[in-house]
């Protein structure tokens, strides 16, 4: 998902000296000090592509909190604990890489401090051996972690303190009921990962290995809700051979036992191949995953289960007939309920986010914006609740939506 270019070696030494960067950052602007908020759960996706693991030495800092807003920030992923508490990684220009920066939220996005930052490269300016991170999730208010293509992070409060965890490279991470769940796969790939799935407690370093079945793709996905877990490794979704289908494990039971299942997306509506690129899950069962046609030209869909993929229902073709039709690609989608859905679609020099709330009958196109030329991060699409969610379509601004996806305010970062 994620491409790594070549940067000088950085050693791992403190992991922060300013508030929301991993350096000194070359310019920045201050924000207005926000507002306390409520907890519940967090989360949603993202990573790829190995890198050889840095060494251990002196990963940790201490900071003040609540410091300036780094100027030039840009959204790398997000977090959120409730509809008015989050955090979001990127970056920020500074003189000394890493810039990795970490920015907090108390009000719902309407205002955004900097915070202590790992140090370690964003994903997109990665390279061996340096340590990499390319995702953030929180648990609560003080517990989280910060991952990607070969370290793990770890905060017990809040973000002041980031430490080194894990050497490994981390595709996906998300947290549910004080556990958290990984995918992670050896140096030397993609292509043809060989995922592992392992758990652990929140906070412990002691991670576990999950009896799934083999997975192997070129990068993977994790939707979590309730007692079902889901895995997606992605296949080559621009086209390629018959065995480019992306794969899925899945649980039922917190993880103690697993099955696997076909690729639901199987054939666009008119006949030819198409590969899942996305995947969500929501309440009592729901798994919705978003559909990429291999045929250069073709429209994406969706395919949704209410039985935790045991079976799926029709393809809802025409997802996007607002959409420029040259052909689109489903990047992410996001199940506000079992029958609201979010998705964002990249096609026609444009990023689109369509919504249903049908389970995918009938889509509205509700924001777009245009996409530039040159390398495209990946989005972020999640929603906190029935109603509240946010999306990074341009890593420059967060928009949130407070209506179930029928509206989107951004913040634009100074």
């Amino acid at each position: 998902m994620l491409t790594a270019k070549l940067l000088r070696v950085l050693p791992l030494a403190a992991a922060l000296t300013v508030a929301g960067c991993s350096s000194s950052p070359s310019s920045s602007s201050s924000s207005r000090p926000p507002a306390t908020s409520t907890t519940t759960s967090s989360g949603t996706s993202t990573t790829t592509a190995a890198v050889a693991p840095p060494t251990a030495a002196s990963t940790t800092t201490t900071v003040t909190a609540g410091g300036p807003l780094p100027a030039g920030f840009k959204a790398t992923d997000l977090t959120w604990i409730s509809d008015g508490e989050g955090w979001a990684l990127g970056d920020a220009p500074c003189s000394t890489p890493p810039c990795t920066s970490v920015v907090h939220t108390r009000d719902g996005g309407r205002t955004w401090a900097g915070s202590p930052a790992p140090k370690a490269d964003t994903g997109s300016d990665c390279a061996a051996p340096s340590a990499c991170v390319s995702g953030i999730r929180f648990a609560d208010a003080k517990n989280g972690y910060a991952f990607g293509l070969s370290s793990v992070w770890f905060t017990s409060d809040g973000g002041q303190v980031w430490s080194v965890r894990s050497n490994d490279s981390t595709d996906a991470l998300e947290i549910v009921r004080g556990t958290v769940m990984r995918v992670t796969h050896p140096a030397g790939c993609p292509p043809g990962c060989s995922y592992r799935v392992q758990t652990a407690a929140v906070g412990s370093t002691s991670w576990q290995t999950s009896p799934t079945p083999a997975l192997t793709g070129d990068a993977a996905e994790l939707a979590l809700e309730g007692t079902n877990r889901y895995v997606a490794a992605l296949g080559h979704t621009a086209g390629g051979a018959q065995d480019a289908h992306s794969r899925f494990v899945r649980s039922t039971d917190s993880g103690a036992h697993w099955s696997s299942f076909a690729d639901p997306c199987g054939t666009t509506p008119s006949g030819n191949e198409a590969d899942a690129s996305a995947i969500s899950a929501g309440s009592g069962g729901f798994l919705a995953v978003g559909c990429t046609a291999r045929q250069a030209g073709e429209a994406g869909f969706v395919v949704v289960s209410a039985d935790a993929g045991a079976t799926f229902g029709p393809h809802r073709g025409g997802l996007l007939s607002a959409v420029p039709s040259d052909g689109e690609q489903v990047e992410a989608i996001s199940a506000a309920t079992g029958q609201r859905l979010a998705v964002v679609v990249i096609g026609g020099g444009s990023r689109s986010i369509a919504v249903t709330n049908d389970a995918g009958a009938d889509w509205a196109v509700t924001h777009a914006e245009a996409v530039t030329n040159g390398p495209t991060p990946k989005p972020y699409l999640g929603f906190q609740d029935a109603t509240t969610g946010r999306a990074v379509l341009n890593p420059r601004s967060i928009l949130t939506t407070t209506d179930g996806g029928g509206h989107w305010a951004p913040f634009s970062f100074p």
